[in-house]
Formats: C-alpha cells, sequence, structure tokens
C-alpha cells in the first residue's frame, strides 16, 4: 500500500526547503508526494519552471521519492485564463514525473441564485476539459476528475461529465475522492461503487457533519452543504464517511494506485490515518 504526502506538503516546501521536506516524507513513510496548485495570490508555490521541476524531480528521486500525482484548483469557466494556467502545469507536471494532472473543473461550494445553470455550464465545460487533456496526452499524461463543488459532483452529475469526456478522450480516470460527494448531500461509498473500475488515484479524508447552523459556526471552517447540512475537515478515524466500505471496493477492484493524504494536522494525523488505512485496506 503506498502512500503520498498531500496535505501539508507544498506548505513544508515553503516553510522547510526541498530537502528537510523529502527527508521528512521518506522518514514518515510516504513514496511519494502530491503537488497542489491553485490560482490565488501568496498560494505555495511548488515548482515555478520547467528546469526547476526537473531539479526537484531529481532531488524528490534521491529520497526514494516520486510525484504521484499534480492536482490544480481551476474554475474553466474563466476561459483562456485558466487554460493557460493549467496547459502550464501540465508541463510541469510531466516534467516531475507525474502520470496524472488531477484537476477541478469549477471549483464553488457556493452557487448565488443568479449563477448559471448545469445545462448552460455542461458543453463550455466539457469542451474546455477536452481540450486541456487533449493536451496533457502530447505530454504523456491521464487526467484525472473528482466530484466536486456543486455542479460536477454527486454520482448522475459526475457521471454525465465523465461518460462524455470518455467519449472524446482516452486518458482520462478518475481521482476516488473519499468526502467531497457530502457537499451535494450523497454517499462516498455509492461514489465509489458507480466508478469503481475507473478510479486511479484516491485522497482519503473524512468530515464531520452537523444539521444545524447553530452548532457549525462559519467562522470555526465549518461549510455548508446543497441541503443546508455543515461539514468540517477532521481525521480519518473521525468522520462520518465509511473509509472501510470504500476500501473494500478499492480492494475488490485490485486498486494499485496512491493513497493521498487530505487530512487535517496532516504531521500529527498522518500516522494512524496510514495504520487505519492499512488495516482496512489489507483486511
Amino acid at each position: 500500500m503506498q502512500f503520498c504526502f498531500y496535505s501539508g506538503f507544498n506548505q513544508m516546501l515553503q516553510e522547510k526547503g526541498l530537502d528537510e521536506t523529502a527527508a521528512w516524507a521518506q522518514e514518515n513513510g510516504f513514496s511519494s508526494v502530491e503537488f497542489l496548485q491553485l490560482p490565488i495570490e501568496n498560494w505555495h508555490a511548488g515548482v515555478d519552471s520547467l528546469p526547476h521541476a526537473k531539479q526537484v524531480n531529481q532531488r524528490l528521486r534521491d529520497f526514494g521519492l516520486s510525484t504521484a500525482c499534480y492536482s490544480v484548483g481551476v474554475n474553466l469557466l474563466n476561459g483562456e485564463q485558466a487554460l493557460s494556467f493549467l496547459k502550464k502545469h501540465a508541463e510541469l507536471a510531466a516534467e516531475l514525473g507525474s502520470p496524472f494532472l488531477h484537476h477541478t473543473l469549477i471549483d464553488s461550494l457556493i452557487l448565488d441564485k443568479n449563477a448559471p445553470t448545469f445545462e448552460e455550464v455542461f458543453p463550455i465545460i466539457v469542451d474546455r476539459a477536452t481540450e486541456i487533456a487533449t493536451y496533457c496526452k502530447l505530454l504523456g499524461l491521464t487526467c484525472l476528475y473528482e466530484e466536486q463543488g456543486m455542479y460536477f459532483n454527486g454520482v448522475e452529475s459526475f457521471g454525465r461529465f465523465y461518460r462524455e469526456i470518455q467519449k472524446r478522450c482516452q486518458n482520462v480516470g478518475v481521482c476516488g475522492d473519499f468526502g467531497n460527494i457530502l457537499f451535494v448531500d450523497e454517499s462516498p461509498t455509492d461514489f465509489f461503487r458507480a466508478f469503481q473500475t475507473e478510479i486511479k488515484h484516491v485522497h482519503l479524508k473524512n468530515y464531520r457533519r452537523v444539521f444545524s447552523p447553530n452548532d457549525a459556526p462559519l467562522q470555526e471552517g465549518w461549510l455548508p452543504t446543497k441541503n443546508g447540512a455543515y461539514l468540517l475537515d477532521t481525521s480519518l478515524e473521525q468522520g462520518i464517511v465509511d473509509v472501510r466500505a470504500c476500501m473494500q471496493i478499492l480492494r475488490n477492484n485490485c486498486y494499485e494506485g496512491a493513497f493521498s493524504l487530505e487530512i487535517v494536522e496532516p504531521t500529527k494525523n498522518n500516522a494512524p490515518a496510514m495504520a487505519l488505512a492499512k488495516k482496512l485496506f489489507e483486511t
């Protein structure tokens, strides 16, 4: 079972540098890392040029690490700006030796009353995702998508997108996220069952959930779901996700990819998360 350093990786790079971060990852049981890039000011940039990416790739390998995935948060409704941003990071992902470029489609968790409908955004997003996947094929990358946001989340809406992109591009797959589907009040287990043969990478996470805003003050990090519940990131062993059921689905389909830990307080919670994941996946 291969674990990937994800939550906290970019931050540690910024604070401690590559060598200390890579040494820490190796010592704590990781075999790979996952970069995350966001198009916002002051984000922790992991690599900033192709020569830098080449150097980082070699240094990671010196510590016995690889880049399992390269994730990018982006809103494809932003048109050429988003497409250029993704293509730039696809090139960096390839130079880092990542097999995957994982990117969001529309990353908003809250839709205002004037937001366009799913039917309005669907053809735009599929066309732009196709452009990115086609570019990634030239670079030897597979594009991954997860259930995320308010548009392309849930078994039905995500499935509609994924079936269409599959018709257009062969180099695509699913990132199986353990918690994102909760934001549209559906079950992670149902998502894993629906896309079990397409999952090529996994984000391990969990959430606490309450059903009253009185129990979830937004200033403390709680986020609303589509139907008015509230979710808060928590450690893998403490939330509402049926981690065992999702792990069994992966095991039954002979999943051999990496497990990226996407959890709160990673330096504190990585070890128990790894122990629990191994127990549930291997037994």
